[in-house]
């Protein structure tokens, strides 16, 4: 497919390969994360401390050397920093796909909430973690999402792999 793809919270860049398997020549990829781990005042659940304590012991997993491959792999745009601080300014205007794993409330709602009005229609958004037990906030976050936009989009829950699809309504 040709547009624009974004991934929001890149980590290992595991998914990238996947989702170069939907981009035409031609289509760009957005790549947001912080590269330093998940931001304290993204924790605003208690049950998501835990994870973050992990999360910030495993670290991001690369070295600045990948991190600047990233940015060298064709039609990748790499916005490192907070999501917080980079969203408004970094995403296309017209998103195909995005793909969410931020494993927190605060993050996957400020994601979604920011990607939505940009989403074309019958585009797709993915979010990793829903199901995952040491991820709480991610269901939280999903489950207010489609709550105020359950007209906008039509769902898949796949809690054996711990995703949700989101698709936006053709009208």
């Amino acid at each position: 497919v040709l547009g624009n793809f974004v991934e929001i919270g890149v980590h290992h860049g595991n998914y990238i390969p996947a989702i170069k398997t939907m981009m035409l020549p031609g289509s760009k990829l957005y790549l947001f994360d912080t590269f330093t781990g998940i931001p304290d005042k993204d924790v605003v659940l208690p049950e998501e401390e835990p994870f973050r304590e992990e999360f910030a012991e495993i670290g991001s997993g690369m070295t600045a050397d990948e991190i600047k491959r990233l940015g060298e792999i064709p039609g990748a745009v790499l916005v490192q920093g907070d999501i917080a601080e980079t969203l408004d300014s970094g995403l296309p205007d017209r998103i195909t796909f995005a793909h969410v794993d931020v494993d927190t409330y605060a993050g996957t709602i400020l994601s979604l909430m920011k990607v939505h009005p940009k989403m074309i229609e019958g585009g797709r958004i993915s979010v990793h973690d829903y199901a995952n037990p040491s991820t709480p906030g991610v269901r939280v976050a999903i489950e207010e999402f489609n709550g105020e936009h359950s007209e906008s989009y039509d769902h898949e829950i796949r809690p054996d792999d711990h995703y949700v699809y989101l698709r936006k309504a053709q009208r």
